[in-house]
C-alpha cells in the first residue's frame, strides 16, 4: 500500500551541510518560515529527487527522526 504524504525541505542547513527533508508533525520540524513544501509523493525517495531538482545545488538528506529510511547520516 502507498501513503502519500506531503514533504518539506528545510531552507536553513545543518552545520553538516545538508538541507534536511520532513513531514509535518516531526519534532524537528524547521519553523514555518524555513519549511518549503516538495509536494506530496509516495516515498521518502521521491520528495529526495524533487528535492534535488528543484535545488540542484544542496545537499539534501532524509531526517534521523521522523524519514529514518531515507537518511543517510
Amino acid at each position: 500500500m502507498t501513503i502519500n504524504r506531503e514533504y518539506f525541505i528545510n531552507r536553513n542547513a545543518q552545520s553538516t551541510g545538508e538541507h534536511e527533508i520532513h513531514v509535518k508533525g516531526c519534532s524537528y520540524f524547521p519553523q514555518p518560515g524555513n519549511a518549503i513544501s516538495l509536494g506530496v509523493h509516495n516515498s521518502c525517495t521521491a520528495a529526495k529527487q524533487a528535492a534535488k531538482r528543484a535545488h540542484p545545488d544542496w545537499k539534501v538528506d532524509g531526517c534521523a527522526y521522523c524519514l529514518s529510511e531515507c537518511h543517510t547520516g
